[in-house]
């Protein structure tokens, strides 16, 4: 046996040969117990004047970067050494392509264009053409149909064609699909609304002022606005809050897996990308962070200032 073995051996025993003496003495042990612990990774555009818009990973923890500038990837960046974002240049198609958002739908990227909302995944498979031109704004669902809106219009996408279009009073800001009860919900800077996939209606479910953003944790809607935040129970519809502990004005709102919200406070309201093991991907008006709750694993910053 080498030597080196040897001796890690001999310490190893030594070792609990001390804490049983010390444990028959009565004496306190110290016992190594493994904990979480936050470290926060900085990505910056390499081109100055880069705005980020949004930010999305999929389901192998690749991240994609929405911003002023196209679409753009993380490069390096270690702890305690910032990284920096790319041009993303690994599909020629998508290149020439006008890009004006991006999401994650089923574990993989989705973009949508002033032509169509499509995907490199799938073989390329996912390609709906749609009537919107300024579209910016999608979420998908379960049957790859998607809601899209330029921020006043909104547009129900499928395989068959555009199945139904309307304007909506107020600045349209975010969008999200229910996975427990299906639809859509519709964040405005004043109301919450549902769009029914199934009867293709449209319903108002919160009437409001000064909302930012929002999210959905099972059967709750977590609301921020520009004093704090509340919450609407979608089957009863009561609403709590907002919170007087919380007088704040909440531009982000994310209900990862592993907690039970996170309240954001920055520059701009741009969405959280959840990724796999409730790890979370961020962008800010200036820069990246990544952000996981995973023991051993290296850890990203949930947010930039």
């Amino acid at each position: 046996m080498p030597a080196r073995h040897t001796l890690i051996i001999f310490a190893f025993l030594l070792s609990l040969c001390r804490t049983s003496a010390q444990n028959r003495l009565g004496q306190p042990v110290h016992i190594d117990r493994a904990f979480l612990q936050d470290y926060s990774i900085k990505y910056t555009p390499i081109q100055p004047g880069t705005s980020l818009i949004s930010v999305c990973a999929d389901r192998n923890g690749g991240i994609r970067v929405f911003s002023s500038s196209g679409l753009l990837l993380t490069h390096d960046g270690q702890f305690l050494y910032p990284g920096t974002l790319r041009t993303d240049n690994r599909y020629r198609t998508t290149v020439t392509k006008k890009i004006q958002g991006l999401s994650a739908h089923k574990g993989q990227f989705v973009l949508v264009d002033d032509k169509a909302v499509f995907s490199n995944a799938w073989a390329g498979s996912l390609f709906l053409p749609h009537q919107l031109p300024g579209a910016r704004l999608l979420a998908g669902g379960a049957e790859d149909e998607f809601l899209i809106s330029d921020g006043s219009i909104i547009h129900y996408v499928t395989k068959k064609g555009t199945l139904y279009q309307k304007a909506v009073e107020g600045n349209i800001l975010d969008i999200r699909h229910d996975n427990a009860r299906g639809g859509f919900l519709i964040l405005t800077s004043g109301s919450v609304l549902r769009f029914n996939h199934r009867s293709l209606a449209l319903e108002s479910m919160y009437q409001g002022k000064g909302l930012t953003s929002f999210d959905l944790s099972k059967d709750k809607v977590w609301l921020g606005t520009q004093d704090g935040y509340l919450t609407v129970d979608l089957r009863s519809m009561a609403v709590a809050g907002p919170s007087e502990n919380y007088q704040l004005q909440i531009s982000d709102v994310y209900v990862p897996s592993a907690l039970k919200y996170g309240l954001g406070r920055i520059k701009a309201p741009l969405p959280f990308a959840p990724m796999e093991g409730s790890t979370t991907t961020r962008a800010s008006v200036g820069c990246l962070g990544r952000w996981s709750r995973i023991s051993g694993k290296v850890l990203t910053g949930p947010r930039c200032f």
